[in-house]
């Protein structure tokens, strides 16, 4: 039976009449579950917060937590007031938080470790998970009968920094229409339904989860288990999922290093009813994939999306004709082409930036009408990133447009001078960028992490690269590093590099 949901209050109230008493969200360090019927209860209490705090209808609320049920009731609940909800990743220091909170200027903020500063600039209310005046005990006080509210689905819902790797997050709008778009398409493509039971382990603050996890599951009724973070649970990882009989899990290219640093696979394959793990935010090496996928026999799911329109692409593992190092096919409601530098559709085989229509599509840019204008051309949406097809219309790739170096007027990519550095047994990882050169106006410098224990010299990575990509798009320098600066939800900080 089709559903005509038209926002995510609706649809959560719907499976709380539906299915009240299944198990809608657990939390798998405290084992606390919560039914759909309980969940919702919670949230009208949360609504009803809000109000008393002054949020109503189109105003902004920030939340600044770490994942927790607290987060959760405090995001739906404020789609239930017709407000807006901001999530601001926790890992996020003071100046970006107090900047972020500037230029949204919301009604409340929900933080948890607000700074002086912050709060004499804004109405904030500090959410404590324990103790006296803990955050859930303060709901006791505020009825859970639901409010009587009327959502309009063309309105804004959610006002998202973007996750990518400028020095300046913009501010991305969804309306209630947008954001259904996304999910049901997502949920179509990968076959979610009421038995999907998810595993979210990123930040909640950021799409990622959210639009692959926490949303889909949502949407069908099924159920989902969280921890704080993947560190909180890295040890238990494998028992986690046997355990909670989980399907589904969204992983960064980080946490799949992690997980390939596990040693120990303590739990036979066929006890597991998981069938792949899905890894998205930032391009995975093809030679991690592909250790993965030997080590722990489970198969690896790229995928592709944007802050600004959701999930638009993935190689799903189990679809006829999937080739590995690609990033698979777009969604069914995903007009995808490749623009050369015309604006025209690139040929087969030619690289181009990635450009999309799709009814999933944010509304715009939070006080930057100019911005979101000029983001178009030909009615479709320039993302930044480049790619290619191949005959099949498989898409491949090659990486952001502005970190291409451009060496004596040829354009090389970052990534794959990356790959070709990871495919080194001494090296866990590696980020390449561009470094002002007089005579070519660009070289490649090499950023490079080893695996543990395992030692190399600059001068063997320097041979080793011009084997295998020859002298001109081999890098001019290496540098070893302990660590590579990434945003919380993946993504390389190139700028950081530069």
């Amino acid at each position: 039976m089709k559903l005509d949901f038209k926002n995510f209050s609706q649809i959560l109230n719907y499976w709380a009449i539906e299915t009240p008493e299944k198990i809608f969200v657990t939390n798998v360090v405290s084992n606390k579950s919560y039914s759909y019927e309980n969940f919702d209860r919670l949230v009208n209490s949360t609504a009803r917060f809000l109000k008393k705090h002054g949020v109503g209808r189109g105003d902004i609320v920030s939340l600044c937590l770490r994942n927790s049920l607290e987060f959760l009731v405090a995001y739906f609940a404020t789609i239930r007031l017709g407000a807006i909800i901001n999530p601001i990743p926790i890992s996020v220091a003071d100046k970006e938080l107090a900047a972020n909170l500037d230029f949204s200027k919301p009604k409340l903020s929900l933080l948890e470790v607000p700074s002086t500063k912050i709060a004499k600039r804004h109405k904030i209310f500090s959410v404590k998970f324990q103790g006296k005046g803990a955050f859930l005990k303060i709901l006791k006080n505020f009825s859970d009968k639901k409010l009587s509210i009327s959502l309009d689905e063309d309105k804004p819902v959610c006002l998202y920094y973007s996750s990518g790797t400028t020095a300046k997050p913009k501010g991305i709008i969804f309306s209630h229409r947008g954001i259904i778009n996304i999910i049901s398409a997502t949920c179509r493509w990968f076959g979610h339904n009421s038995n999907s039971r998810h595993l979210a382990i990123l930040p909640m603050a950021h799409t990622s989860v959210m639009h692959y996890s926490v949303l889909p599951v949502l949407y069908v009724g099924g159920s989902f288990v969280f921890a704080e973070n993947f560190i909180k649970i890295r040890k238990d990882f494998w028992r986690i999922i046997r355990d909670y009989k989980v399907n589904y899990v969204q992983t960064v290219p980080t946490i799949i290093l992690m997980i390939l640093s596990i040693t120990y696979f303590n739990y036979q394959r066929s006890r597991l009813i998981l069938p792949y793990i899905a890894c998205g935010s930032a391009p995975l090496p093809e030679k991690n994939k592909k250790l993965f996928e030997k080590k722990f026999g489970l198969r690896l799911a790229n995928l592709y999306g944007l802050s600004e329109a959701g999930h638009l692409a993935s190689d799903y593992p189990f679809e006829k004709g999937q080739k590995p190092g690609s990033i698979g096919r777009p969604l069914d409601i995903v007009d995808l082409k490749v623009f050369d530098d015309q604006g025209r559709e690139a040929p087969v085989g030619q690289t181009g930036e990635i450009a999309v229509k799709t009814p999933g599509f944010f509304l715009g840019y939070h006080k930057d009408k100019k911005l979101y204008e000029s983001s178009f051309k030909n009615g479709y949406f320039c993302t930044g990133d480049l790619a290619w097809k191949d005959n099949s219309s498989i898409l491949y790739y090659v990486g952001r447009k502005k970190d291409l170096i451009i060496k004596g007027g040829v354009n090389i990519s970052p990534n794959l001078i990356d790959e070709v550095l990871v495919k080194h047994p001494a090296v866990a990882e590696a980020s390449s960028v561009g470094k002002p050169d007089e005579l070519f106006g660009e070289v490649a410098k090499s950023f490079v992490v080893l695996k543990f224990g395992r030692l190399v010299s600059q001068k063997e990575l320097f041979d080793y690269c011009r084997r295998e990509l020859g002298e001109f798009k081999s890098p001019s320098e290496i540098k070893f590093i302990k660590e590579i600066p990434k945003t919380a939800s993946g993504k390389i900080l190139r700028r950081k590099l530069k």
